[in-house]
Order: structure tokens, then sequence, then C-alpha cells
């Protein structure tokens, strides 16, 4: 019988491989890939370009909006130690007493704040990385540019990784070996590193800065997308954290949240 099944194995994987060949010989077309080429052209001149006017108007507002921060970041790190003496100065003021019982928050805050963004940093160089070698691995041209886009698109959350599949895609379909096929290989490439950030390294590497563990991460960045949309990416764990450790808890900063249980000496 095992004999008898063996033929009937051979002929059916000579099936598949012959249908496998057909789609892709399908796909590589040159009718396909105009018409695949008419149809995205068309679809980008009714939705692509007023997609990327708002966007390119959203750059632009971003980057001001970023120079205009990294220009107030020279001059409070230039006049830190002036900064510093002023704010010192309240301690002994008439809301001396409003103002010890604020500022400790407000600084353990925005250091949860910046932990945060140490994490999504970390993970935009991991995924710029898992991603490159894909297009590598795929050949798509342009490896550098599209290196960056990804990376500073890595900082948008949900969006961007929309922002940066979009030239992917383009040159997928615009190079010489390209086509339909290939911008279907670098969606699903996008997909996997897509899948791979957001319930591998999301959790793992904020739970590292944030001192969470890894389920309680996944779970606060799920319900602040569905809550609060983008915002609740950006500042759901950041807010979680202060809320859970140093208002509930009333851990300090320079305290183990989860001090190791003493183990019995040995007699």
């Amino acid at each position: 019988p095992a004999k008898t099944d063996e033929p009937a194995q051979t002929s059916e994987k000579k099936e598949k491989k012959g249908l496998t060949a057909a789609v892709g010989r399908y796909l590589s077309t040159p009718s396909i890939n105009k018409a695949a080429a008419s149809y995205l052209g068309k679809a980008g001149e009714d939705y692509l370009v007023p997609g990327l006017k708002s966007i390119v108007k959203g750059l632009y507002v971003g980057v001001a909006y970023c120079f205009a921060a990294i220009i107030f970041s020279f001059l409070i790190v230039w006049d830190l130690p002036r900064l510093a003496a002023g704010t010192r100065l309240m301690e002994r003021s008439r809301l001396g007493d409003v103002w010890g019982e604020v500022a400790p928050s407000i600084g353990t805050f925005f250091t949860l704040l910046g932990k945060a963004f140490e994490a999504q940093t970390m993970i935009a160089l991991v995924n710029t990385a898992i991603t490159s070698l894909g297009m590598w691995i795929l050949d798509i041209p342009g490896l550098g540019f599209l290196a960056v886009v990804v990376f500073l698109c890595s900082f948008i959350p949900i969006v961007g990784m929309i922002i940066s599949t979009v030239p992917m895609c383009l040159a997928a379909l615009t190079a010489p070996h390209g086509g339909l096929g290939l911008v279907v290989a670098v969606c699903v490439m996008v997909a996997i590193a897509h899948a791979i950030e957001a319930y591998i390294l999301n959790p793992r590497i904020y739970g590292f800065h944030m001192n969470l563990h890894p389920l309680a991460v996944l779970i606060v960045l799920y319900l602040g997308q569905h809550l609060f949309g983008m915002w609740g990416l950006v500042m759901g764990v950041p807010m979680a954290t202060y809320v859970w450790r140093h208002l509930i808890m009333g851990v300090e900063e320079d305290e183990d949240p989860a001090p190791a249980i003493p183990t019995p000496s040995a007699a």
C-alpha cells in the first residue's frame, strides 16, 4: 500500500509545483504588470495623491515642531544651572508646600516618558534592521533611503507602517526584476516584521525599560490604542507605569519595584 501511495503523492507534488509556477508566470506577465500599474496609478490619483498631500502637510508641521523642540531643548540645556537654581527658589516661596508635593511627581513622570522614548528608539532600530534584511533578501532597490524612511516612520504608531510601506511597494513595482508578485512579497514581509514588532519587541523592550511584565505592556498597548488611538500607543505605557508604581504602590524612582524574596540561609 505504501508503494501504491508514492505515485499519487509524487503526482500531487508535481501538480502543486506546476500550480505555483503557473501563478508565478501569470503574475510576472507584462500585461498583468501593466494592468496593475494602471490600476495603482488611477488609485494613486484618486486616493494616494490627496493622502500624500495631507501627509506632507503633517510632516511639515511635525518637522517644524521638532525643530522648535530642538531649539527649546538646546536653550534649556544651555541655561540649565540657572533654571535649576530658579526652580529651587520655589521651595522658599508661598507655594513651597504645593511645589514640594507636585515637583517630584512631575519629575518622575517625565523620567518615565524619557524611558519610553528610549524604548521606542530601540524598537525603531530593531524594526529597521528586520525590514532592511527583508528588503535585502527581496533585492529591493534604494535600500539605504527606504531604511531611513522605515526608521523615521517607526516613531509614528500604526500610520507609520502604512507610510513606510508605500515607497517600498513602489520600488518593488518599478524595479527591473519587479512586478505585482514582488509587491505581494513586500507586503508579506512588512506584515511579518510588524507582527514581530507588535507581539515580541514592544512588550519585551518596553517591559525592560519600564520594569513592567511584557504581558502587562501588551494589554496596556491594546487598551490604549482601542480607547485613545495613536496617543494611547504613545502615552499608554508611561502613564500606566506612573499610575501603578507611583500613585497606587507608592514606589520611589530609586526603589526596586519588585524586591527579591530572601532565601533562608543554611544552618
